[in-house]
């Protein structure tokens, strides 16, 4: 990719970041609302429409934004992460294979003052588990992220009682990721008509996505400021 272009997505990113964290404090109040707004949308087509087509294709949407409100929060903690040295530290072997010039890494971190979070991310996509997999265990530095992930014990914000935890209250969360990120490659890349999507197949998404979005956004909180956790 060339410099100049993966510096406007990086500036495209950073002033959605800013213009996100004007009205929302965390992540993951990001990744609510976005849910919310898109539930909202859904429901209003599934009442108000009777053509099946349609109300298929608005299904499809609904899979791609699930998973767009997803990435963003998921990119949102990496930069954040990032901004710690010693998760930094973490990803520093990753970026040996980066060849940029002197001339350029004074174009990018000191003139454009890009941060290490913004230059891995302007490149990199995180729209499977195999990709978060392997971009938390690295920053986390530990092997495995996702088996520590489902042992993570999900507490109510309220009550700090537990909440649930993936591996035993839904077992079979991977199955579902794994379908929701199918699909969303599915209906992003592919054209395709008469095709049924079932709602109680949506609910189940949705149910799996939002435990796996709070169980992610709780552990990685738990590690990056384990004083308040």
């Amino acid at each position: 990719m060339r410099l100049e272009k993966r510096l406007r997505i990086i500036y495209e990113n950073r002033e959605a970041f800013r213009k996100r964290y004007k009205v929302y404090a965390l992540p993951i109040d990001i990744f609510y609302r976005k849910l919310a707004l898109n539930i909202k949308i859904l429901s209003l087509v599934e009442n108000l429409e009777k053509d099946n087509e349609i109300r298929t294709e608005c299904r499809k949407n609904f899979i791609i934004s699930c998973v767009t409100a997803l990435e963003v929060m998921l990119k949102d903690l990496i930069e954040i992460a990032l901004e710690n040295p010693k998760y930094a530290e973490n990803i520093r072997k990753t970026l040996k294979d980066e060849k940029i010039s002197v001339w350029d890494t004074y174009e990018v971190f000191y003139k454009h003052e890009v941060s290490l979070g913004e230059w891995i991310l302007s490149k990199n996509s995180i729209c499977n588990l195999e990709r978060i997999e392997r971009g938390f265990s690295c920053i986390f530095g530990e092997k495995d992220f996702l088996s520590h992930l489902e042992r993570y014990v999900v507490k109510d914000p309220q009550t700090e009682e537990r909440e649930f935890v993936l591996k035993e209250d839904y077992p079979e969360w991977r199955k579902w990721m794994e379908e929701l990120f199918s699909m969303r490659n599915k209906f992003v890349h592919q054209v395709t008509f008469g095709e049924r999507i079932g709602k109680k197949k949506i609910e189940k998404i949705v149910e799996h996505l939002v435990a796996f979005t709070e169980a992610i956004f709780g552990y990685a909180l738990a590690r990056l400021y384990p004083e308040i956790s």
